[in-house]
């Protein structure tokens, strides 16, 4: 505490956990599911900073705050078990960080056919204009020349990272103003099919972003050589929208979440009312979000939601 304005907090933490909900497995012969006991154990490691200042100067009052956090966990002893989620592409395993990204590593798009033909591929309908995969492993552990499910890997944490917030809080006579922010500084962000890819459905049109920077026979060289996405093709599909880190993209964002103006009427003028009190206010909530992703997507879901933004025009009244 510094001349009761300046405050700040810091934390450090670590914790074991060792009773994880995990299905134990039995003989499939035994006709019974597996049951679901207190196994497994999984590390936690994080910290926490926060920091506040508040001063008055004559009719001027204000207050901000901000406050960052960042933990990690990692699966210990789960019995050797590997646990998948979310279609397969989140996975938790010993020595991993819970709920990993699980799938290929991509190596760009294949731009001709002489480099398909000297590259393991997913199936002979892979062309030039699809997405590549590196071929990591094999039934031995070394690669083999095909692409399938022993080459598919970690590709790192689905969780979000340093995440931080804060406030600012300002008043003027019977003006005030408020502002909430928060945010994330790392996370892969998982670019769903549901809003990217083309044709998926008869009635959804194709994105104008995957319009503007898909790979074509029309293109030039240069322009395939720089296009972001897969050629239209459904023969290739199973190829090019397999689960890859060519759909993980930067989620990290800055978001100003809430902003509220207000002005609180004078009781002068609220006669034999009743009021004691009544302020007229506006608010505006997750209108202003900076990051990386294609305009439109909400980072913080994660799942290819839209972002929702509201207005709000109120009053509040004290008798």
């Amino acid at each position: 505490m510094f001349n009761n304005k300046l405050s700040m907090t810091a934390d450090y933490f670590k914790k074991d956990t060792s009773d994880m909900l995990l299905d134990l497995s039995i003989p499939a012969l035994s006709g019974y599911e597996n049951p679901t006991v207190n196994v497994g154990s999984m590390g936690t490691k994080g910290w926490e900073l926060g920091v506040s200042w508040r001063e008055k100067i004559n009719d001027f009052r204000y207050s901000a705050s901000f406050n960052v956090f960042d933990s990690e966990s990692i699966i210990g002893d789960i019995s050797g078990k590997r646990l998948f989620e979310s279609g397969d592409r989140l996975l938790s395993e010993k020595g991993s960080e819970f709920r990993s990204w699980y799938g290929y590593q991509s190596e760009g798009i294949f731009q001709t056919q002489a480099e398909v033909d000297a590259s393991a591929v997913t199936s002979a309908a892979v062309a030039p204009g699809d997405v590549k995969y590196k071929d990591i492993s094999g039934p031995n552990g070394t690669p083999d020349g095909i692409i399938n499910e022993l080459d598919r890997t970690i590709l790192g944490g689905s969780l979000p990272r340093y995440q931080y917030g804060g406030n600012v809080n300002l008043e003027y006579k019977r003006f005030d103003f408020g502002l909430t922010f928060q945010g994330v500084g790392k996370q892969d962000f998982y670019l769903s099919q549901n809003f990217i890819r083309p044709f998926q459905e008869s009635w959804l049109s194709p994105s104008t972003v995957y319009a503007n920077d898909y790979w074509s026979v029309y293109n030039t060289p240069e322009q395939n050589s720089t296009a972001r996405y897969p050629r239209l093709s459904e023969n290739a599909s199973g190829n090019n929208y397999a689960f890859s880190d060519h759909w993980l993209v930067n989620g990290a964002y800055f978001r100003i979440k809430n902003m509220t103006l207000g002005y609180t009427l004078p009781s002068d003028i609220y006669g034999n009312t009743g009021f004691s009190k009544l302020r007229l206010y506006v608010t505006g909530n997750d209108f202003f979000t900076l990051d990386n992703l294609i305009e439109g997507i909400d980072p913080e879901q994660n799942t290819g939601y839209l972002i929702t933004k509201s207005f709000i025009f109120g009053v509040k009244a004290n008798f």
